[in-house]
């Protein structure tokens, strides 16, 4: 507890972010420097590294998601072990900065029941113990806790430091699930996020059942592009209930995960470039349908996460949102498009120290907004 109270009063911070996605690509590692609190909070990146899953673990993430009690818990440790041998690691490449003062982990996502429950994964107790450090995870029960929905919760991020642009722009967010933020160019007027529904998960998962297991993603666009768009396919895709929800809503693989996608390759005659090359043209335009049904005329739209690298995918949001502005997030001292949500996580644990409020009601849902996280310390 005396660790715990010098950290609290120490002004500058170097924190460990870490961010496991629904689309299972790997583990993102962010050390920041981290001062100040609340809406003068300063972010500078140091360091960024990401770390594929091996392949045995990511399948074994994959059974959990329909698993047993006992691999739930067998994996909860397994990926906490990952998480400290590989955070350990990048800690040692980057001892020149000095010992990491704290961790903020979002640990893998198993189940999210949106406005109920959120089942993490990754002890972060073995990461508190192996880098000696405080470490704060499972953040969006906290929402949870207070009637919210739990996510999406990066929008707090947003605010900070997109928020004062003068012009109504919206970031948005391509990992397994898409999620937007909606800053209005006036900031009196509420800001609106949500998921706008499934993005990079389903197209790694097509791509392994095209590759038969040996591509976890469609590089490059290497499969779809290969592809052609069925509109009568996409027309059916885009009719699924969740674009008929209004915000606050929430997803993840509960509905668009592996069964998800195995489900559309049973039922739909074709060739499975065609399927996957509908699946990339579903994801842009579900994202516009989004826009269209529940956000205000955008002056501007950045685009981060695994998403923006897919060629593919952008050209059809480009084409589907034009004469929009579409464009990748822009790089800077604080976090770049690949580190944003690593960035997003440290700033959580950093403001939990400081018992700072960081879920937003009016994007949850909740009853009141709450410092998020639970602190799990070393010994």
């Amino acid at each position: 507890m005396r660790r715990l109270l010098a950290l609290a009063e120490k002004e500058k911070r170097l924190v460990l972010g870490m961010m496991t996605g629904t689309s299972l690509d790997g583990l993102d590692l962010g050390l920041f420097w981290i001062s100040g609190q609340k809406t003068q909070v300063k972010i500078e990146q140091a360091a960024f590294t990401t770390e594929p899953y091996p392949e045995s673990l990511r399948a074994a993430i994959i059974r959990c998601f329909h698993g047993s009690a006992q691999e739930i818990c067998r994996l909860n440790m397994d990926l906490g072990q990952f998480y400290a041998s590989r955070a350990l690691d990048f800690a040692s490449d980057q001892a020149h900065l000095g010992p990491i003062d704290l961790v903020g982990s979002h640990g893998q996502t198993i189940w999210h029941v949106h406005g109920h429950s959120s089942l993490q994964t990754g002890e972060a107790t073995l990461l508190a113990q192996t880098l000696g450090c405080p470490v704060v995870s499972d953040f969006r029960v906290s929402d949870i806790s207070q009637g919210g929905s739990g996510a999406p919760l990066v929008p707090y991020l947003d605010r900070i430091f997109y928020g004062q642009s003068g012009l109504n722009t919206a970031l948005l967010n391509l990992g397994g699930i898409g999620n937007v933020t909606y800053l209005p160019a006036d900031p009196n007027e509420p800001l609106i996020a949500f998921d706008t529904g499934p993005a990079n998960g389903i197209l790694n998962e097509a791509a392994f059942i095209i590759s038969h297991g040996g591509s976890t993603c469609d590089l490059d666009a290497q499969f779809s592009s290969l592809g052609k768009v069925d509109p009568q396919l996409l027309a059916l895709l885009l009719d699924h209930p969740y674009f008929k929800l209004r915000p606050p809503k929430s997803t993840g693989r509960e509905l668009f995960g592996q069964p998800y996608v195995q489900s559309i390759f049973n039922k739909w005659p074709g060739g499975h470039f065609d399927l996957l090359r509908n699946l990339v043209a579903f994801v842009a335009h579900s994202v516009a349908l989004s826009f269209e049904q529940h956000l205000p005329k955008l002056d501007r739209l950045f685009v981060s996460g695994g998403g923006a690298h897919h060629p593919l995918l952008m050209a059809d949001l480009k084409e589907r949102l034009a004469p929009l502005s579409v464009e990748p997030l822009p790089t800077t001292s604080a976090f770049t498009a690949d580190s944003k949500e690593a960035a997003a996580f440290a700033l959580f644990a950093h403001e939990r120290i400081n018992s700072n409020p960081t879920s937003l009601p009016e994007v949850t849902g909740a009853r009141r907004a709450v410092s998020m996280g639970k602190i799990s310390l070393p010994d």
